[in-house]
């Protein structure tokens, strides 16, 4: 992929979110393509998030792979890969012009199983969520995309 349009145009932070998260975990080279004097606080803050980052630059290199049989044609996306640690990301993007509400079976993501407990760290909510054990419901506004790191 090519350079980052976070701070061009007229991106939500939800779609500026969006962005960096598909272009971190497709390990994608994160290559500012906004001039930075005069980038908002707001796409600032999106370019600075180390988790995200940290998703970018981790050692294991791996790319996230779509999930069709979790996704819903115009509706969602649910992305996933391992991450080193034997940790796993999970992303969940909505296509919808509404909040809309994701159940995501946790055994039918690569590398995790329903009858095992998870730590769920919520990347942009910059939050722990707790344990899950069997699948994890989400609530996914327009154009975002939910990055979870599974542990």
């Amino acid at each position: 992929m090519d350079m980052l349009e976070i701070g061009n145009g007229n991106m939500t932070l939800h779609e500026q979110q969006t962005h960096l998260t598909f272009w971190a975990a497709l390990k994608s080279p994160l290559i500012i393509g906004a001039d930075l004097q005069t980038l908002s606080n707001e796409s600032l803050n999106v370019l600075r998030n180390k988790e995200i980052i940290a998703i970018s630059q981790d050692a294991l290199g791996e790319a996230v792979t779509y999930l069709p049989n979790l996704s819903k044609d115009k509706s969602t996306q649910v992305w996933a890969g391992p991450l080193t640690g034997g940790k796993v990301l999970i992303l969940v993007l909505s296509e919808l012009a509404n909040t809309t509400t994701v159940n995501i079976s946790l055994g039918d993501i690569p590398g995790l199983t329903s009858y095992s407990s998870y730590r769920v760290r919520d990347i942009w909510g910059a939050r722990n969520l707790g344990q899950a054990k069997g699948n994890v419901t989400l609530q996914v506004a327009t154009h975002q995309t939910k990055a979870l790191v599974l542990s």
